[in-house]
């Protein structure tokens, strides 16, 4: 995804009597910061539940993406800050997804932040966007062949310094709903 020397690949998969599940991440992180990751798979009906922790002063660019026969989902963190601690957890069926990216970081440059979920057309993204402050969000989505919910919760606080804001000077959270 990223040409860069510190660049961490990691992917986990699942399958029984056809049924499938994967998830596969990428990492461009600072010297300054931590990646840990765990994942369970349970094979009875290929579930896998999957939690992550990174955590740091620096750079972070991490993507993680969902895979099972019903959807692909994505988990998409960029920051550009100090103290960033940024916690993701998902539990993937071959037809449901539910995960949850907990992010906080005192001070930042630009933080971009997204969680969503997509199958035929349908699904739910969060978007979380913003340029310099601080970022306490919450992105949630439930998806199944029938349903998806999304919601965002947390706080933004922006330094500002009229003399070099941009224009336009967006901070943006969003969730959009697709059927």
């Amino acid at each position: 995804m990223w040409a860069a020397a510190s660049s961490i690949e990691i992917g986990f998969s699942a399958e029984n009597g056809g049924e499938s599940v994967g998830i596969s991440d990428e990492y461009d992180v600072s010297t300054e910061v931590s990646v840990s990751e765990e994942s369970e798979i349970k094979f009875g009906n290929a579930e896998m539940t999957n939690s992550r922790e990174v955590t740091g002063d620096g750079n972070v660019r991490m993507r993680q993406i969902y895979n099972a026969d019903k959807y692909t989902g994505w988990s998409l963190v960029w920051i550009y800050g100090s103290q960033i601690n940024v916690n993701n957890e998902a539990r993937l069926t071959p037809t449901t997804l539910d995960a949850r990216q907990s992010v906080s970081v005192p001070s930042n440059g630009n933080t971009y932040l997204y969680l969503g979920s997509l199958n035929n057309g349908n699904g739910a993204e969060t978007v979380v966007w913003s340029y310099d402050g601080q970022a306490s969000t919450i992105q949630t989505i439930a998806f199944d062949n029938k349903n998806a919910n999304a919601v965002i919760t947390g706080s933004m606080r922006l330094r500002l310094r009229p003399q070099s804001l941009p224009k336009p000077f967006p901070i943006d959270m969003w969730i959009k709903c697709l059927t």
